[in-house]
């Protein structure tokens, strides 16, 4: 998807970043918008490549409890493939057809990231 087809998708509730915003998360983020998944609340940022294709999407988690979009992401994708715990962040990974879907929580706060898997002919890239 491009940029404008984000937005269209969207119903124009996508709309530019701010430059802070895009500094802040990298990764090409040039559009922000609402999302809500049932009873949970995101603020949603879309990631474009140079060639204005949607490489990622992340979702930071403003209204609702963390712990339960965990337990929802395992419900949908199954076992983790990846896990790890420290005693300040909590991070886990989930892979759908070509998709990683990462959780990383930092005491309350959680992001999910969606992206593309990267291919072991990458050369480790």
């Amino acid at each position: 998807m491009t940029v404008a087809q984000v937005v269209a998708a969207s119903k124009t509730q996508a709309v530019q970043a701010s430059q802070a915003e895009s500094a802040k998360r990298g990764d090409g983020v040039e559009l922000t918008a609402p999302y809500d998944a049932g009873d949970f609340k995101f603020k949603a940022f879309f990631g474009f490549d140079p060639a204005d294709k949607l490489v990622a999407v992340r979702l930071e988690l403003i209204g609702g409890d963390p712990h339960e979009v965990v337990g929802a992401l395992n419900r949908k994708y199954g076992k983790t493939v990846n896990q790890s715990r420290s005693p300040i962040m909590n991070a886990w990974m989930w892979r759908s057809e070509g998709d990683r879907i990462e959780a990383i929580m930092i005491g309350e706060m959680l992001t999910l990231s969606y992206g593309p898997q990267h291919s072991t002919k990458e050369n480790g890239l």
